[in-house]
């Protein structure tokens, strides 16, 4: 990497840190730490919680399913995806939301004591501490390693005459920057940093999709998806095809949204409908939207 792509990520976190450190004045109770006050307009909140949603690894999700299901996933998420017509209805629904904030508690652990036992609380509280560690221990992890090979960065680093893996290095860091903020000014400064963070990222996906679309035709993205470009699929190092066009599939596998959920291996009918399924099971029950 250059100076301009060093630039380029280095100057939008000076400025999502500089806001997070700025709001940390207007935290001044614990209802400001843990819920924001409840003060945030519907705009604050969307852009916030969008971008809490998308991080390194989930941008390493869209990467296989794209390899594997080309574009047609996006067609189906239109409708079952976190950001398709489903969630734009419960939250227009109000579902959850309008009776939780009926209830004024300020966590989902304050409220699941309420509602059920103090029993009850510690039990969902110790179900939340665990699978967190598994979380923390495998989220950052992939992150640190996008970051590491994504960037080009050497895979040890020599300090004070000791080599440490960059890897481990990198993921200190990405834990230390969200610890630092969260503690810094609570739920208020994530909201806002957040909002920030994605206000930025809107410009540079405009940008990114700008020149994607500058350096390559529609013809040519045709011609790579289809199986004109792409006869049997990647082969793996002993010659063997790692995936390609299903069996009674057509020859745009990776185009056709109504070919290749039903034709594709991995990402299928079932996965479809298992992501829809959870999106409303699960809707709501993330620990941060308990500001919401």
């Amino acid at each position: 990497m250059g100076g301009l792509d060093w630039a380029i990520v280095a100057l939008p976190l000076a400025i999502v840190v500089a806001i997070a450190w700025r709001t940390q004045r207007h935290m001044r109770s614990v209802a400001d730490f843990l819920s924001a006050r409840r003060t945030a307009g519907r705009y604050l909140v969307a852009t916030s919680a969008g971008t809490a949603a998308f991080g390194a690894i989930t941008a390493i999700m869209y990467f296989e399913i794209m390899c594997r299901a080309g574009v047609t996933i996006t067609w189906w998420e239109i409708i079952t995806g976190r950001s398709g017509v489903m969630v734009m209805l419960l939250a227009l629904s109000g579902f959850i939301v309008y009776r939780y904030r009926e209830t004024r508690v300020l966590t989902l652990a304050q409220l699941f004591e309420i509602r059920y036992s103090r029993r009850f609380r510690i039990l969902a509280g110790s179900l939340c501490f665990f699978s967190g560690l598994i979380n923390f221990a495998i989220f950052p992890a992939v992150s640190a390693r996008f970051f590491v090979n994504y960037i080009g960065l050497p895979q040890e680093v020599a300090i004070l005459g000791h080599a440490f893996p960059t890897f481990g290095l990198v993921m200190i860091a990405l834990l230390g920057t969200a610890l630092a903020t969260a503690l810094v000014g609570g739920q208020l400064t994530i909201m806002v940093a957040d909002a920030a963070e994605g206000l930025i990222s809107g410009v540079l996906y405009l940008v990114v999709a700008v020149a994607l679309l500058t350096m390559f035709d529609w013809p040519g993205i045709f011609h790579a998806l289809s199986d004109q470009g792409h006869p049997i699929g990647l082969l793996d190092a002993s010659g063997q095809a790692v995936f390609g066009a299903p069996a009674g599939s057509s020859g745009n596998w990776l185009l056709d949204p109504f070919d290749s959920p039903g034709a594709t291996q991995d990402f299928n009918i079932w996965y479809v409908l298992i992501g829809a399924s959870l999106l409303v099971y699960l809707y709501m029950a993330w620990f941060p939207c308990q500001a919401m």
